[in-house]
C-alpha cells in the first residue's frame, strides 16, 4: 500500500510539473486577453470621464479624483504589461497609454488625457471586438427588480445612496454613489456603469457583479442611469420631440449605452437650440425605457435600420454584424408564427434578409 501511494503521489506530481510546463509553453487564450483588454477599457473610460473634475490648469482640484486617476492609471498600465506579455501590442496604443499616464503624473493635459483616453479606448474596442452596448434595448421595470435585489443595500431604493447597509460597508469610504445627483451622472454612461458592475472598483465597498448574465449587468446600467428623472418630465421631452426630424443615431441602442448625460446634451444642442435638455434627457434615459417592445419585427426593423445607417457611415464590417443581428434577435423569434400562417412570405423575408447582408458584404 505504502509502494502504491509512493507511485500515485510522484505520478501527480509529474502530472502538476507538466500541466505547469504547459501553462509557460503556450500563450494566454484570447478570452483572456479579451478579458484584460476589458478591464483596461473600464479604466481608461473612467479617467477620460472624470480627470477634469481633478486636475484644472497643471492645479489639482479635487485630491480624492486626483488620487484615483493616479490609481487608475497606475492599474492599466500594470494590466496594459500583461496583456502584452501575452498578446503583443496588437492595438497599438503603448505610447498613447505611456502619454496618458505622463500627463497624469506632471498634472497636465487638460484636454490631452480625455483625447487619449478616448483613443485607447477606440483602439480596445475595435481589436478585442468589445461589445459596448446590450443587443436589445433593456426595459426600465426589469431594471428596478434587478436593482432591489442587487443594489438597494447600499445605495438606497431612490439610489440616494442612503441604503441601510451602507452603515456597515467595509471600507466606508467613498461613500455609496447617488445616482440623483446631476453632477454626479453627467459624465457617466450606461456602459461606465456597465463596466462598474462587471468589474467593481478596487480598494472599495463596491464589488464585481460579474456573476450576474451579461443582459442583467446591462439592465442595471440603463436603469440606474434613468434613475433622476421623473416620468413627467420624459413625456414632455417626448413630446417636445414629436414631429421633429431627430439624428438618425440619436435614439440607436449604441448612442444611448454609450453617451453620457453630457454627450447627450450637447447633441441636442446642436440638433435642436433651445430645446429642454433636462426633460429631453428624461425621454431618452427612461421614457424610450418604459415603451420598450418586446415585439421582435419591431426590433428587426430597427436592427435594420441602424445596420442601413452604419453602412452608409461607411463600416461594412459593422453594419454585416448589425445586419446579422436583425435577423437572429429580431425576425427569427417571429419566424415560426410567420411561417405557421404564411410560409410563403417567411420565405420571401428570409431571402430578403439574406440579400440584405450580402449586399453589405459586397458593398453594393
Amino acid at each position: 500500500a505504502e509502494v502504491s501511494s509512493s507511485v500515485q503521489d510522484r505520478g501527480l506530481m509529474r502530472l502538476g510539473q507538466m500541466f505547469l510546463m504547459l501553462l509557460l509553453a503556450f500563450p494566454a487564450s484570447p478570452l483572456w486577453a479579451a478579458d484584460e483588454a476589458k478591464r483596461i477599457v473600464a479604466l481608461i473610460d473612467y479617467i477620460g470621464g472624470d480627470y477634469r473634475n481633478a486636475v484644472q490648469n497643471r492645479k489639482v482640484v479635487n485630491d480624492d479624483e486626483y488620487q484615483e486617476m493616479s490609481e487608475f492609471s497606475s492599474r492599466s498600465m500594470d494590466l496594459f504589461g500583461r496583456l502584452q506579455a501575452s498578446d503583443g501590442d496588437k492595438a497599438g496604443i503603448a505610447k498613447d497609454l505611456a502619454a496618458l499616464v505622463a500627463h497624469i503624473k506632471n498634472k497636465t493635459g487638460d484636454d490631452a488625457v480625455p483625447e487619449l483616453a478616448q483613443r485607447v479606448k477606440e483602439r480596445l474596442i475595435k481589436t478585442y471586438g468589445i461589445a459596448t452596448y446590450p443587443k436589445a434595448l433593456p426595459n426600465y421595470a426589469s431594471g428596478r427588480t434587478l436593482y432591489l435585489q442587487n443594489c438597494a443595500q447600499c445605495h438606497g431604493e431612490g439610489g440616494k445612496g442612503d441604503g441601510p447597509g451602507s452603515e456597515s460597508m467595509n471600507p466606508k469610504t467613498p461613500p455609496p454613489a447617488n445616482f440623483t445627483d446631476a453632477e454626479f451622472m453627467a459624465g457617466l454612461s450606461p456602459f461606465k456603469v456597465y463596466n462598474t458592475t462587471t468589474f467593481g472598483i478596487d480598494n472599495t465597498a463596491m464589488a464585481s457583479f460579474a456573476a450576474l448574465p451579461d443582459d442583467q449587468r446591462w439592465q442595471l446600467a440603463f436603469y440606474v442611469m434613468a434613475l433622476r428623472f421623473s416620468a413627467a418630465a420624459a413625456n414632455t421631452g417626448e413630446a417636445w420631440l414629436k414631429g421633429k426630424t431627430a439624428p438618425a443615431d440619436l435614439t440607436s441602442i449604441a448612442t444611448l449605452a454609450t453617451s453620457s448625460d453630457d454627450d447627450f446634451t450637447e447633441k441636442i444642442k446642436k440638433s435642436f437650440p433651445g430645446a429642454p435638455f433636462n426633460e429631453m434627457l428624461a425621454y431618452l434615459r427612461l421614457g424610450l425605457l418604459e415603451k420598450k417592445s418586446t415585439d421582435p419585427l419591431l426590433i428587426a426593423r430597427t436592427l435594420v435600420g441602424e445596420a442601413a445607417t452604419i453602412y452608409s457611415q461607411g463600416d461594412r464590417e459593422k453594419a454585416y454584424q448589425k445586419a446579422i443581428e436583425s435577423y437572429l434577435d429580431g425576425f427569427e423569434m417571429a419566424e415560426p408564427a410567420l411561417f405557421a400562417k404564411d410560409a410563403s412570405l417567411g420565405r420571401s423575408l428570409e431571402a430578403q434578409f439574406m440579400q440584405f447582408r450580402n449586399s453589405i458584404r459586397q458593398g453594393v
